[in-house]
């Protein structure tokens, strides 16, 4: 797995996230069952630094070590196990077809390029693809970003991101939970 991913709590419970490693200082919040958040990288140890929507509606840094909290490693589970369509298909010209996870957007949302800059909005109701081997895959920048190959609007038309590989918010500022949350799966 990637160092950085987007990743849901599938463990069926809560998990405390505090400010220092090993579970120490101040707690920050909770990733409750379900929700997504944004692995940004691993330490040693064990312990995981995420970025995550606290329940203010922040967006905040903490780490949580699931080994010490004796929490199973569902906790940190990749969303594209749990995509709109696991076994999609897609095909990038000059590149072939490949092997593609499918997930939904529920409100417009930001889209960058491979760059980091603005791409376009991509629209509520459209299907966005990203190359299985992705795994998840987000921003090592702007972390809320699910890099992305192509998407397929409302109306049917498939756009493919500048170079095939794009950024999309997956829209956590406005919600983390399965129904609140701006691209979903079957999480």
């Amino acid at each position: 797995m990637a160092l950085h991913y987007i990743a849901v709590n599938k463990s069926g419970v809560a998990v405390p996230v505090y400010t220092d490693q090993n579970n120490k200082g101040s707690r920050v919040g909770t990733i409750y069952n379900r929700e997504v958040y944004c692995v940004t990288g691993y330490t040693e140890g064990g312990d995981t630094p995420i970025m995550f929507r606290n329940s203010s509606g922040n967006i905040v840094y903490g780490i949580f070590n699931l080994g010490l909290l004796g929490i199973s490693e569902s906790a940190e589970s990749p969303i594209d196990e749990y995509a709109y369509h696991n076994n999609a298909s897609l095909y990038i010209p000059g590149q072939g077809n490949f092997a593609a996870v499918e997930y939904k957007t529920r409100r417009s949302l930001r889209a960058l390029n491979q760059s980091g800059s603005f791409w376009t909005n991509i629209p509520s109701g459209s299907s966005i693809f990203a190359k299985k081997s992705y795994g998840a895959q987000n921003g090592e920048i702007n972390e809320q970003y699910l890099q992305f190959n192509a998407y397929r609007d409302p109306n049917g038309n498939l756009i493919y991101a500048p170079s095939n590989i794009g950024f999309i918010d997956i829209g956590i500022s406005g919600g983390s939970t399965p129904t609140s949350i701006g691209l979903y799966g079957t999480w």
